[in-house]
């Protein structure tokens, strides 16, 4: 039975994955900065599920983070897979972007899973086995207008995992990379509002330089995927999802990711 952490699961993907992980079986954890956002599936799911807890974790927050794996680990006494979905999305041109808002995008989406990874490595490594999935974005692939922040933190997020990737191979710890194209989630929506809240951020949006999610893919072919990729044991870094992803990834950077992944294997090896 594996035993998965997986953060941001108040909505969207990560609701999605949770209920996904929870069908095959698998003792869940789904974390969420603010527990009484829960949706009513959780809440279903978490009373008639005794595998299934909702956690409070706010991934910025190093003190909760440490509480919510250490009780996991009470619980439990192991991690076999993490789930880093939690993120925020902002989108404005460089220029107009205040500071403080690329720095709470990088704080939420590359800070937050560096701290939550490097939280449970000790118990994988003491395991010698452990699955991290990193939540990417084609954003990763490629920079366009008024995506600079988004863009920036996922790459960077990329890059951790390529590093983590060489680092822990010995360990038998696997990283998976998932890269979904557009999918019809709130995570604008939501990721706004939870800045607001956070922060006491007054945020004057131009309409003009908001992405559209109103169309898309349907997310729940994200969630299934990452539990089929998960119990893949394929040493496979880098998994773009959906039409979008895809059609991205083959004009941008197919081969450069073929031949990057032969270049990580040669030298980690």
């Amino acid at each position: 039975m594996l035993v998965v952490l997986i953060t941001g699961c108040s909505s969207g993907f990560g609701e999605l994955t949770a209920i996904e992980f929870a069908k095959t079986g698998a003792r869940v954890f789904a974390s969420m900065r603010n527990p009484s956002a829960i949706s009513d599936r959780l809440l279903t799911l978490a009373d008639e599920n005794p595998l299934f807890e909702v956690i409070p974790l706010d991934v910025c927050d190093r003190i909760s983070v440490d509480a919510a794996v250490q009780h996991v680990l009470n619980q439990v006494g192991r991690i076999d897979v993490l789930i880093n979905n939690a993120g925020i999305v902002l989108t404005d041109f460089v220029d107009d972007m205040p500071e403080d808002h690329f720095r709470q995008i990088m704080e939420t989406n590359f800070f937050g899973p560096l701290l939550l990874t490097k939280a449970v490595l000790p118990t994988m490594v003491k395991q010698k086995f452990g699955v991290i999935v990193m939540l990417s974005s084609l954003s990763a692939m490629l920079g366009l207008s008024s995506d600079a922040a988004y863009s920036a933190s996922k790459a960077a997020l990329e890059k951790l995992a390529e590093c983590l990737y060489c680092e822990h191979q010995k360990d038998g710890i696997q990283l998976k990379v998932i890269r979904p194209g557009a999918f019809n989630t709130a995570l604008a929506a939501n990721s706004i509002k939870n800045m607001v809240n956070q922060n006491g951020l007054v945020i004057e949006l131009d309409v003009t330089k908001q992405p559209s999610f109103s169309s898309g893919d349907a997310p729940l072919f994200v969630a299934k995927e990452i539990v089929e990729i998960v119990k893949n044991k394929s040493p496979i870094l880098f998994y773009s999802l959906g039409k979008q992803a895809q059609d991205i990834e083959i004009k941008v950077d197919e081969t450069k990711q073929q031949e990057r992944h032969l270049l990580l294997n040669e030298m980690c090896g």
